[in-house]
C-alpha cells in the first residue's frame, strides 16, 4: 500500500502500529509535497497521504481530509547566529520584528499556499518585513540550508525531533501560527488495508497529539 508521508510525530506512531498488526502487507514510503500528493491520490499512484491541510475550495470531492494534528509554528535558527548572538536572535522567544533583514528560506506557495501564507501572515500581522532568500520543498531541504547558515525559517514544532547539528530551534512570540496536518485519500477507495490504516491512525490521534 502506497503512502506518502509529511510529519516526523505521526510517521512513526501510525507507521510502527500499522506494521505491528499487519506485517504481510507492503508499506512503500515516498516523501512528496502535499500538492504531489494530491496529484498521486488522483491519478491513483497512491493509497493515502499525510498532507499540510489543503484549501478546502481547492479540494476535489473524490477526495478525504481528516486533520489529525494541529501543532505551532518555531523558528530554525543558525547555531551560529545564536552563538555570535546575532541581532535578533539573542532572545529565547522570537518576535516577528526579530527577522528583520534576516535571509527567510520558505516553501514555494504553490506547493503548499496555506503554509506560506501562515508564515508571511505571521509577519503582516505584526507590520514586519521580511526577505525571502530562498525556496524549498522539502523540510530535510530546510532545514539543511538553516543549518548551513543560510538563513532561518518557520517550520512546524515537529521538526523539532528533526534533530541537526548547526540548527536550533526557538519558540515564537505573538499570535503564534499554527499548522494543521491530516490523512488525506480517495472517498471511494474500498481498499481493506487503506481501511485498516485509517482506523489505526484514528486510535493513534490523541495519542500523537497529546505528545505534539
Amino acid at each position: 500500500m502506497p503512502i506518502i508521508p509529511v510529519d516526523y510525530s505521526l510517521l512513526p506512531a501510525i507507521v510502527g502500529r500499522f506494521r505491528a498488526s499487519y506485517p504481510h502487507v507492503e508499506l512503500s514510503l515516498r516523501e512528496a509535497t502535499s500538492d504531489l500528493q494530491i496529484d498521486a491520490l488522483l491519478r491513483h499512484e497512491t493509497d493515502v497521504g499525510i498532507v499540510i491541510a489543503p484549501p478546502s475550495t481547492a479540494l476535489s470531492q473524490t477526495l478525504t481530509y481528516l486533520p489529525i494534528l494541529r501543532e505551532p509554528l518555531v523558528a530554525a535558527v543558525p547555531s551560529q547566529w545564536i552563538e555570535a548572538r546575532r541581532d535578533g536572535f539573542c532572545g529565547e522567544a522570537l518576535a516577528p520584528a526579530d527577522f528583520f533583514a534576516a535571509p527567510l528560506i520558505l516553501f514555494p506557495r504553490r506547493s503548499a499556499p496555506i503554509f506560506h501564507d501562515l508564515v508571511s501572515g505571521y509577519f503582516a500581522e505584526d507590520r514586519a518585513t521580511f526577505s525571502v532568500f530562498q525556496e524549498a520543498i522539502q523540510m530535510r531541504t530546510i532545514i539543511g540550508l538553516v543549518a548551513a547558515g543560510m538563513g532561518v525559517a518557520l517550520v512546524p514544532m515537529s521538526m523539532t525531533r528533526l534533530q541537526r547539528e548547526g540548527v536550533c530551534y526557538r519558540p515564537l512570540s505573538g499570535p503564534v501560527p499554527t499548522v494543521e496536518t491530516g490523512l488525506i485519500w480517495r472517498s471511494n477507495d474500498e481498499n481493506a488495508a487503506l481501511a485498516n490504516f485509517l482506523a489505526i491512525a484514528n486510535e493513534c490521534m490523541p495519542k500523537v497529539q497529546h505528545e505534539s
